[in-house]
């Protein structure tokens, strides 16, 4: 029965220390770079500002109406918030701004939100610039509110036809949101770990030659 081949790793582990001043070298110029670079970095500012529209369903006579247009208020509500991403609506926004925003932009920075529970949308806006994204939330709220009806022709039934209206503002006082800059503990881990793999590549290059020069010798 042969004999199993044992690992030594403790003398695996010495040959892998012959190679420890080039992993320490290649760690540092990976990890030094990455360390300068977080430090010099700041982190970016976002403003988040809301302006709020109540969906005001129109008066029902009768208890099987009620019933109905119960019903169908969800499902209009969810209508309205999925405008946000209607050219329509996005390039009517990026028109009445005057080139502010382009309709790209305003996909990227203005979102309708529902909570559910109530018939009040919320138009969100984010941007680096607290007057600017206040204006867009404001702005977004406006062109909802003329041109809804227009987007969702299903709004027109007998049975819903909604009053809109904004009641409520974006103001120009809200917390900034601060993104954080990468940790340092990052690049020193990407350092020890580029040192690492140093290491171990000239360790197995190392034991390749000492293998083709037994080779050579037999």
């Amino acid at each position: 029965m042969p004999q199993e081949e044992t690992v030594d790793v403790l003398g695996y582990l010495r040959r892998l220390a012959r190679f420890a001043i080039p992993g320490a070298v290649v760690a540092l110029l990976v990890t030094v770079p990455l360390l300068l670079l977080t430090m010099n970095q700041e982190g970016t500012t976002t403003y988040k500002q809301k302006a709020h529209v109540l969906v005001i369903p129109n008066d029902v006579t009768t208890e099987a109406a009620a019933t109905q247009q119960a019903q169908l208020v969800p499902m209009m509500l969810r209508s309205y918030v999925a405008l946000e991403d209607v050219p329509v609506f996005v390039d009517e926004v990026a028109k009445r701004s005057n080139g502010r925003w382009t309709p790209e932009q305003v996909t990227e920075r203005l979102s309708i939100y529902w909570g559910g529970g109530s018939a009040l949308l919320a138009f969100q806006a984010e941007g680096e610039n607290l007057a600017e994204t206040n204006d867009l939330a404001n702005l977004g709220a406006e062109v909802f509110v003329d041109r809804a009806d227009e987007m969702v022709p299903t709004a027109g039934t007998a049975l819903w036809k909604p009053s809109l209206k904004v009641v409520e503002t974006s103001q120009e006082q809200a917390e900034p949101t601060v993104a954080p800059t990468s940790s340092p503990v990052f690049a020193v881990g990407v350092g020890l770990l580029a040192g690492l793999l140093t290491m171990l590549a000239l360790e197995a290059w190392s034991h390749l030659r000492s293998g083709r020069r037994k080779n050579v010798r037999a």
